[in-house]
């Protein structure tokens, strides 16, 4: 068996890991992570399967009606279709006003208030559908005897009569020995 010193290594590496996954995904160049990126709701979501749509919304403060978006050289066009399934990772990729809206510094804050690393209260549900080893570890560690606490003394007035409603002290011996007559 592992000791906990070994098990909250390896709890450390894999957070680690899944940490600079965590980062890298906020930091990277596709449309969800754009600061210019909006979600619209389209559609009934009884009918369709699709309910929202990304859209870049590059502009929109400089836009003199409804809808019309400004380009950099003065011409006006309308909302632009920005979402993965759609091509946007492309799209993304070759976009000039891409702006990232997250730092690693906030995204290594945020992974570590999501599993609960910094002390906040968290749904090992939700970290085993997400992160099964991670789980799985936290687990191991909580279920290991802390060797902090002493054992328990036993109770001097506990004796195995009581667990059977009988008292060692006040039992009272047959005067003939019991025959199987």
């Amino acid at each position: 068996m592992k000791k906990a010193a070994e098990i909250k290594r390896k709890l450390k590496q894999v957070l680690y890991r899944h940490r600079k996954k965590y980062v890298e995904e906020g930091l990277r160049r596709r449309p969800a992570n754009c600061t210019h990126n909006a979600v619209i709701e389209i559609g009934d979501p009884s009918r369709s399967n699709r309910t929202h749509l990304r859209i870049c919304t590059w502009g929109i403060e400089d836009a003199k009606e409804p809808g019309a978006f400004r380009q950099e050289d003065g011409g006006e066009w309308n909302a632009v279709t920005c979402d993965e399934s759609l091509g946007g990772r492309k799209q993304c990729r070759d976009c000039p006003t891409f702006e990232c809206g997250s730092e690693a510094e906030d995204l290594k804050a945020a992974f570590a208030t999501m599993l609960g690393v910094d002390g906040t209260e968290v749904d090992i549900g939700w970290i085993a559908k997400q992160y099964p080893d991670v789980a799985a570890l936290m687990w191991v560690l909580d279920s290991e005897p802390h060797s902090e606490k002493p054992p328990p003394k036993p109770d001097p007035d506990v004796n195995i009569l009581s667990f059977f409603g009988g008292d060692l002290d006040n039992t009272v011996a047959p005067e003939e020995p019991l025959t199987g007559d």
